[in-house]
């Protein structure tokens, strides 16, 4: 048993898969989130945080009781993984999870309950937590306890984020079209384009990357990258400088709304350099053509740019195999290039969740750009 609580729910199952796009334009987009929302039965309950209890159950359901005596034991809510998790962020203890997890498994959730509680007592202090609930799709009416965020934590919702961007990108590009979306009661991430030209294998097109979490699982964001039919999720910029993040602390939606309007057109000009960059990566060829000069060869280029943290052994061993997957672009006669290279490592991403998909699909970014100025210089690892 990895977690406790129930896992987050599917609420729009991803829009493109490997090998295939079917556009979806971002009003429609718009007008379900917003016809979801009308539908979704939602409760938030403000209470201070030693008021809070938990229960867990021999299958690992958590359930949340917010209010004290004969209420609390009477309002009882089952709770999310993540809610779980925030909630003994909260007490400052995120590990204490995994304990409680082989109690669970040891079949004591007695002791895993009484000993959730007793820390909660003894390590609330004098906060307020707010409890975010809603009801989950084919649940009925019962409300599942999504958040357990700071009572400073302001909603903006996923419908606001997407009527925000269509109302951005009105002032810069043409209507835009929708790549890919896909939703969770986690969060919403989307990809979307205003490129004429139809998305091909080995034909990147610019994209930009909204996120946005309803239940304190991140910050709202755009961020700029290019798109390609490898894998459903792209290839992203690395710099913080090119995220464009607003925090769900005390945010005013209609400021987030403003500063939106202004990043997008820096967002596609950095979209616009990465797509450059891949296409001057595609000229540079690899210098070996085995797959063991491959890891030796790259596991230098690693060690030149100081991302060995980054991409360890078993990671450049992974990358070097997807070489010569059949969607990784391979010119000049079949050789690798540092395209390939930066597709391969893309492609390799989407194996991760979601969390470490994104960090490894930024890895690819960074290291092509490393990468172009060392052979700038000259200084590429020879074979």
């Amino acid at each position: 048993m990895k977690t406790l609580g129930l896992p987050p729910a599917t609420l729009l199952q991803e829009t493109a898969s490997r090998g295939s796009w079917s556009p979806i334009p971002l009003e429609d987009l718009r007008d379900r989130l917003r016809r979801d929302r009308r539908a979704t039965l939602r409760r938030e309950i403000l209470c201070p945080l030693d008021e809070v209890g938990i229960r867990f159950g021999p299958d690992g359901v958590a359930w949340l009781r917010p209010g004290r005596g004969e209420k609390r034991r009477r309002r009882e809510y089952p709770a999310s993984s993540a809610a779980v998790s925030q909630l003994l962020d909260r007490i400052g203890l995120p590990s204490l999870g995994a304990n409680l997890a082989d109690l669970v498994e040891a079949g004591r959730p007695d002791l895993a309950t009484a000993h959730a509680n007793a820390l909660l007592a003894l390590r609330a202090g004098n906060r307020t937590v707010r409890l975010r609930g809603r009801r989950r799709p084919g649940a009925g009416r019962q409300v599942v306890i999504e958040a357990v965020v700071s009572d400073r934590y302001a909603p903006y919702d996923d419908a606001r984020l997407v009527s925000d961007l269509l109302s951005a990108l009105r002032r810069v590009e043409k209507m835009p079209e929708v790549i890919s979306a896909y939703r969770s009661t986690d969060g919403l991430r989307l990809r979307l384009t205003a490129d004429d030209r139809p998305v091909k294998v080995g034909e990147p097109i610019r994209m930009l990357e909204a996120r946005n979490s309803e239940v304190g699982r991140g910050s709202a964001m755009v961020i700029p990258g290019i798109f390609t039919l490898l894998c459903t999720n792209g290839m992203h910029r690395w710099s913080r400088d090119e995220v464009f993040r607003w925090t769900h602390l005390r945010a005013d939606p209609k400021q987030i709304a403003a500063e939106l309007k202004e990043a997008v057109g820096p967002a596609w000009e950095q979209a616009s350099e990465l797509r450059s960059a891949w296409c001057k990566g595609l000229a540079v060829v690899l210098p070996v053509d085995q797959d063991e000069q491959a890891e030796a060869w790259l596991a230098e280029l690693v060690r030149r740019l100081r991302m060995s943290h980054l991409l360890g052994r078993a990671m450049i061993q992974d990358v070097v195999a997807c070489l010569d997957d059949p969607t990784t672009v391979r010119p000049h006669q079949g050789r690798w290039s540092l395209a390939t290279l930066t597709d391969a490592i893309t492609l390799r991403a989407q194996r991760e969740e979601l969390g470490e998909r994104f960090e490894l699909e930024r890895t690819a970014g960074r290291l092509l750009e490393g990468a172009l100025e060392l052979h700038g210089r000259g200084s590429l690892p020879e074979a």
